[in-house]
């Protein structure tokens, strides 16, 4: 893959989880439980990802980071348009397409950009950080309002797996089944 834009350095992303070409020694790769691994290519340049489901479309990023703020976030994009770097964005890596993947991109993986930012019980509003899982919002509906009812839950389950990101299923238009 010919690089044609300036690299990103670890200077410009310091403080955020990175791997790949933008690593710097104080900062580890990244992994999370059932999920492929993050690994370096041989030359160091870029790192190697993949989907989760059908683990067919490896591809090469710049790097790898895993913001917690918006800060982050905006620290990252910053980084990549003053290098002329492409970004790319992913959630829990279900989509099977590689469309969450961009070939030389810095992947911004919001896996772990994953709270509850406000819930308004009244009206059943709430809104989440975008690497939010399904079940993981389905046990905090369940945990914060506690035993009485009624308490608030979706009707709808996304097809196909369960784990999917909040900001994956609105990018993607998922759709769900009526659990009647």
């Amino acid at each position: 893959f010919p690089r044609t834009t300036r690299s990103i350095t670890g200077r410009a992303l310091r403080g955020l989880p990175v791997t790949g070409a933008a690593r710097t020694p104080s900062i580890g790769g990244i992994s999370s439980p059932g999920s492929p691994a993050v690994t370096q290519s041989p030359a160091h340049r870029f790192t190697a990802v993949n989907d989760t489901h059908s683990a067919l479309n490896p591809t090469l990023v710049a790097g790898v980071v895993q913001p917690l703020s918006i800060e982050d976030i905006s620290s990252a994009l910053r980084a990549t348009a003053d290098a002329g770097q492409p970004v790319s964005i992913c959630g829990a890596r279900h989509a099977m397409g590689a469309q969450q993947f961009g070939t030389g991109a810095l992947l911004i993986d919001t896996s772990r950009f994953d709270r509850v930012v406000a819930f308004d019980a009244t009206r059943g509003l709430i809104e989440v950080e975008a690497g939010m899982r399904w079940p993981a919002l389905h046990d905090w509906l369940r945990d914060a309002q506690g035993p009485a009812a009624p308490a608030w839950t979706f009707r709808q389950k996304q097809t196909g797996a369960d784990a999917l990101s909040i900001g994956g299923c609105l990018s993607a238009n998922v759709h769900g089944r009526g659990l009647d």
